[in-house]
């Protein structure tokens, strides 16, 4: 009797304390009340863009406007075309001045002024408002063949790579590569974008791409710059190994800090990774504005590794 009246209490006890769970519970979610906020008020900015390089014969800039995050979103974008647009050589002092050519689209072409190895150049934005822009870009030491160099290439063992499953085996090959580059100024960057060629025996290819934990590098002041991969590539396609990696295609890019900033901005923006930063928009122009100035140089050619 007394084991009955104890699990009885114990019973009632345990009720008492779900009780008092649920009803914490609903106080809880009466409590809830959707809050409304509102956003804080747009205000939208000039977005410029120029990207020079001496590879072309003509300076190209975009201008428009910003488009909020939030609220109704149109497709259609709101184009600068009535700003006053000027780029400054600042060793000479020489200034031209774009010309509007298309919505929102400026230019002119390389003559009164050329763009020369380290020389700053200044670009003044005037808008119709009479708000006022500028930032500051610096031409990159010339990108040439003779400042590159494939420093080692080393072919690992082979070996079989089971997780096909019902699809049949394949071939992973083992490769190491250094390539170097002699830029000599820490103030600007160099980066290679090229793709291999693995031989085999009877000279049959498989196109390797070769990628670097850093693609853009700054160059230094007393030795080249180092570019090194260890990574791997499928065979087993009807083209067997053993493979050599001899032949290179594709450029090399040398840039400023400026345009160093926006391309790896691009290269966050494609990254898969869900729990990354949201990637914040590369600027060097004044307060107001938002956008890039920047100059960037590349030769493109085949190179061939000799052991």
């Amino acid at each position: 009797m007394r084991i009955l009246i104890l699990s009885i209490t114990h019973m009632k006890s345990r009720l008492n304390l779900l009780l008092y769970i649920t009803l914490g519970a609903l106080f809880m979610v009466s409590c809830e009340q959707d809050a409304l906020v509102d956003p804080p008020p747009f205000v939208k900015k000039p977005a410029i863009m120029c990207l020079m390089t001496p590879q072309s014969d003509v300076i190209e800039a975009s201008l428009v406007y910003t488009k909020p995050y939030y609220g109704l979103q149109k497709d259609e974008m709101e184009y600068i075309s009535d700003a006053l647009v000027t780029i400054t050589e600042e060793s000479s002092g020489i200034i031209d001045t774009m010309t509007n050519y298309a919505p929102g689209m400026y230019s002119f072409s390389i003559g009164r002024i050329t763009l020369k190895e380290k020389n700053w150049y200044k670009m003044r934005v005037v808008l119709s408002d009479g708000k006022e822009f500028s930032a500051r870009s610096r031409v990159p030491p010339k990108a040439t063949v003779d400042n590159f160099k494939i420093a080692s290439v080393k072919m690992g063992k082979p070996y079989e790579d089971l997780s096909g499953g019902g699809w049949g085996s394949y071939i992973l090959n083992p490769f190491a590569i250094e390539l170097l580059y002699d830029l000599g100024d820490p103030d600007f960057y160099v980066s290679p974008q090229l793709e291999g060629k693995a031989k085999n025996a009877i000279g049959e290819e498989i196109e390797v791409r070769i990628s670097f934990a850093d693609e853009i590098l700054p160059g230094e002041t007393n030795k080249s710059t180092s570019f090194f991969t260890q990574s791997e590539f499928y065979s087993g396609f009807g083209i067997d190994g053993p493979f050599n990696i001899n032949t290179f295609f594709g450029a090399i890019y040398t840039m400023d800090e400026a345009y160093r900033n926006y391309y790896r901005m691009q290269m966050l923006q494609y990254e898969d990774d869900p729990f990354s930063e949201p990637v914040l928009f590369s600027n060097n122009f004044s307060d107001g504005a938002l956008g890039v100035f920047g100059c960037y140089d590349f030769v493109q050619s085949t190179f061939e590794y000799t052991p």
